[in-house]
Order: structure tokens, then C-alpha cells, then sequence
């Protein structure tokens, strides 16, 4: 059973996933038009409350990626050694959830997922 996305809701927390799709149409299937990413992490998604998204058509540097968010200074460093400790120094996708600390602990993930979860990071 999917977890309700307020269940994840925590201001001044951003949730970070990343990794290598290949199109906006891609992403927006992900996310918008299947449950696939519902499903792959455990939580239903709002949509009111849809994370911001960065897409690149060649892999770019993890930094490049995550400066393009809100408040993404706050976070920046954060998430790059995040994503250096799990083998991504380059990507193609990111995604935010801003006010959102999610727990995979709380939910069941699947082991094979298009993204993969950096963590969640204080901002301000």
C-alpha cells in the first residue's frame, strides 16, 4: 500500500533523486502519466504539490543539475557529495521535492528503480 505523500511532508527538508532518462516525454511518463515512480518508491504523489525537475539531453556535472532548483544553495554541496558517494558524477535527471523529508525505511522501495534516491537535505 502506497504511503499518502503528506505522510513525507517536513519543512525545511528536500528530498533528491537522480539518474539518466532520456526525455522530457520520458520524465513526464515517469512521473505524470503512469505510477511508475508512485510505485518504484512507496508514496503517492500530489498533484498540487509536483517536485521541480531538471532534464538534460547529454549527461552534465551532479552541480549543473542541482543549481538550477529554489533555494538550491542552501543544499548544493550537500547533494554533490551525495551523489559522488553513489557513483553519479554526472546525470541527465533530477528532481526535488522541496518541504518533503522522505523515509524509504518507512516504505517499500523496489530494488530496481529508473531514479535513485540521494536523501533529504536541510534548506533554507
Amino acid at each position: 500500500m502506497l504511503k499518502d505523500y503528506t505522510f513525507f511532508r517536513r519543512a525545511g527538508y528536500v528530498s533528491v533523486w537522480i539518474g539518466l532518462l532520456h526525455s522530457e516525454d520520458e520524465l513526464d511518463a515517469y512521473l505524470n502519466c503512469t505510477p511508475q515512480f508512485e510505485h518504484e518508491f512507496g508514496f503517492k504523489l500530489n498533484e498540487s504539490d509536483m517536485p521541480e525537475s531538471s532534464l538534460t539531453p547529454q549527461p552534465v556535472g551532479v552541480r549543473d543539475l542541482v543549481s538550477a532548483f529554489s533555494w538550491s544553495p542552501s543544499y548544493c554541496e550537500e547533494v554533490c557529495a551525495a551523489a559522488i558517494a553513489m557513483g553519479y558524477e554526472v546525470a541527465t535527471t533530477m528532481i526535488v521535492f522541496h518541504n518533503f523529508k522522505y523515509e524509504p525505511a518507512a516504505v517499500n522501495v523496489r530494488p530496481s528503480t529508473k531514479l535513485v534516491y540521494l536523501g533529504a537535505f536541510r534548506f533554507s
